[in-house]
């Protein structure tokens, strides 16, 4: 599912990240626009094996920054709004590319 929510807080995107890791089989890859910057929260529960700070990485790459974190949920963001949906369409299909060398 992708949905854009402008009237939403980053730090919103952190609790809701958080509380979502507790289901199993899920990812979060949540992408905000604010004050002309991009922030991206990524995170997954315990039973995906997959690390959210590598494709924070990249992701960060496509709108111009960094970020950081653990392996179930990461931070970060850019300077290039204009590519926020080039960095989450990205972050999807290495995702899928993931899970799918791991079947």
């Amino acid at each position: 599912m992708k949905s854009v929510l402008s009237d939403r807080h980053p730090l919103w995107a952190k609790h809701l990240a958080a509380r979502l890791m507790e289901h199993p089989g899920c990812v979060a890859l949540m992408g905000f626009v604010q004050n002309n910057s991009v922030q991206l929260t990524f995170s997954r529960s315990e039973d995906v094996p997959v690390d959210m700070r590598s494709l924070l990485k990249d992701a960060c790459r496509v709108v111009g920054g960094g970020g950081g974190g653990q392996p179930n949920m990461a931070q970060g963001g850019g300077s290039r709004v204009d590519q926020i949906d080039s960095a989450l369409q990205l972050t999807i299909q290495s995702l899928k590319t993931l899970l799918l060398s791991q079947q």
